[in-house]
């Protein structure tokens, strides 16, 4: 069915030759324009935001400058670099080489990119789509070897830094962790598998049947756009930026609000695209024990108060974007920034709120009846438990504690009891917070827990031992001598030099020295910029004798975990 794609077409059409304050005055508008005000002058950068019912736009506002210094106004045309979002366009690229018998998600990615290391057991490509593989982040990688974020990134240097890795950030299919690294492999498959560049296949494939005639795959980084949008990062004062990533599959591409609404109608209705592969692209990962996460090809799947949605944001510099789409409502919010100000996607599930009003399913009855749950049972599910999946909103890797209290259970320590309605499934007569306890499918006798919030997400979690953070001392258990020198990595093919700096020790990388705090033992924390290539994280050095002999460096973020550096003969001098 071609009709969607040409509805939104003719809008796209007709906002080129309208004034870009173009909105239905009813109350809703007038809620929304109160969202953006701040960004609604012509002495800021702003964004495009774009709301679709049924295929038909509902309001599309245009709000602040595409141009400071030539003062031009943001419009519903022009091109943005949409980050992120590119993803699901791997994604899709993905499944339906699948669907056509080309690949299986359950291939080894090295049976398609042999350049990679051998980790002793398969990363399957469903692994990669879900951000289960363990495999490091590039970015971090890139910002590790002292490129800044806003450097000239090429296609094959994004490749190159991923393949060459010769450890993870977890067990694959263990954990969910998100990674560029997982789409600079995916848009590579493609590539051999096709026989055709990303670019190309995109083009053939989604870009020239849905009519969307200004996205493109970024070839140049360098290269002129035309219609292209300036980007622009702080208030006090306005930097500009210029987005020069080309690493394809990852990010990389350019679009419009138009042509991206025409590509979020496939999700409730697909057209000249494939059914099936739009449903299997919204199917979200299990953890190779039974977890359940909320990643899939590309794509945030979860609820906002009871009704599903399927999402996720972009950020490059100077440009942030949101592209959010609830199915079975018909749906749809997009926006593209170019400014680093704002927060995409509370913006677009604010959007979203304001026009689903009343939509939303009433919440359930609270149970009336009490279940008394076993004092045994009871301390089987005490204990600390790690998020695994998480949000565009709140990531993964929170932490909950659950204690008993007399017959009761206790949520984070807090005077909050929770009621049982079964031996499994506990709530709060005074918060949203439901949370039901499911046996672990590859350990029965260990338990996850599935917390319900407010958002309508349910999150599961696995159990894990506490942690207790060290207290910062002064004194290191060895002397500084012994930490001092020089250190190496293959997997990034860089030098660090920890140096003596007083009473204390820095770490040089390539874009200048980072203090060292000591947090315990052999740890040693720094808190660089990381924008600007200077590295962020912690240090957990090992020991020969009495000197050290290599450390772990895992990144702000932990995108990149447990990269090694090996000390060098020499020392290291300023």
């Amino acid at each position: 069915m071609k009709s969607v794609a040409l509805l939104f077409l003719a809008f796209v059409a007709c906002i080129r030759f309208v004034v870009p304050t173009y909105s239905l005055a009813d109350q809703r508008s007038d809620e929304v324009d109160k969202l953006f005000a701040r960004w609604n002058t012509l002495l800021t950068p702003g964004m495009n935001i774009a709301v679709f019912r049924d295929g038909k736009p509902v309001y599309a506002h245009s709000y602040g400058m595409a141009n400071l210094e030539l003062s031009h106004r943001n419009d519903a045309k022009l091109v943005y670099p949409i980050g992120s979002i590119s993803k699901q366009f791997a994604g899709y690229c993905i499944q339906l080489l699948a669907s056509e018998g080309k690949l299986s998600l359950t291939d080894d990615v090295r049976h398609y990119i042999p350049e990679m290391h051998d980790f002793g057991e398969p990363i399957t490509l469903e692994m990669l789509l879900n951000h289960t593989s363990g495999v490091r982040d590039n970015v971090s990688l890139l910002i590790a070897k002292g490129r800044r974020v806003d450097d000239v990134i090429q296609e094959q240097e994004s490749f190159d830094i991923t393949t060459r890795q010769t450890g993870l950030n977890f067990r694959p299919g263990y954990r969910f962790r998100y990674s560029n690294g997982n789409y600079v492999l995916l848009a590579k498959v493609v590539q051999r598998v096709s026989g055709m560049s990303f670019a190309a296949f995109l083009q053939q494939r989604v870009f020239n049947p849905l009519g969307m005639k200004q996205t493109s795959v970024v070839s140049d980084p360098m290269r002129v756009t035309a219609g292209r949008a300036y980007g622009y990062s702080g208030e006090h004062p306005i930097v500009p930026q210029s987005s020069s990533d080309s690493t394809y599959g990852s990010t990389g591409i350019l679009s419009t609000v138009g042509d991206l609404a025409i590509w979020s109608a496939q999700f409730y209705e697909p057209g000249s695209m494939t059914p099936t592969v739009f449903a299997a692209m919204k199917k979200p990962g299990i953890l190779s024990d039974g977890i359940p996460i909320t990643y899939a090809s590309g794509l945030h799947v979860e609820s906002f108060h009871g009704l599903a949605y399927a999402e996720h944001t972009g950020e490059v510099p100077g440009f942030k974007a949101d592209l959010l789409v609830f199915p079975k409502q018909r749906f749809s919010v997009i926006l593209l920034a170019n400014t680093d100000t704002c927060n995409p996607a509370e913006l677009a599930f604010a959007v979203a709120a304001i026009y689903l009003k009343g939509e939303f399913p009433t919440e359930a009855t609270r149970p009336q009846s009490v279940s008394y749950p076993a004092h045994a049972l009871l301390k089987q599910y005490s204990g600390t438990y790690e998020i695994m999946s998480g949000t565009s909103l709140i990531g993964p890797g929170r932490r909950m504690s659950i204690t008993v209290d007399g017959d009761a259970l206790r949520y984070n320590d807090e005077k909050l009891p929770l009621l049982a309605s079964s031996d499994h499934d506990f709530y709060s007569q005074v918060s949203p917070i439901k949370i039901s306890f499911l046996p672990l499918k590859s350990s029965p006798e260990t338990w996850m827990a599935v917390l319900h919030d407010s958002s309508g997400t349910d999150f599961a979690g696995r159990r894990v031992e506490g942690i207790t953070s060290p207290e910062t001392t002064t004194a290191p258990p060895l002397p500084l001598s012994a930490y001092a020198g020089l250190y190496y990595s293959a997997d990034i093919d860089t030098v660090y030099a920890v140096l003596i700096d007083g009473q204390t020790l820095s770490l040089r990388t390539p874009r200048g020295e980072v203090p060292m705090v000591r947090r315990s033992d052999d740890i040693y924390e720094v808190k660089g910029d990381m924008p600007e290539g200077k590295v962020s994280g912690t240090l957990m050095f090992s020991r020969d004798n009495s000197d050290a002999s290599g450390f772990a460096l895992t990144l702000a973020g932990a995108r990149a975990a447990n990269v090694r550096f090996t000390r060098m003969s020499g020392k290291a001098v300023r």
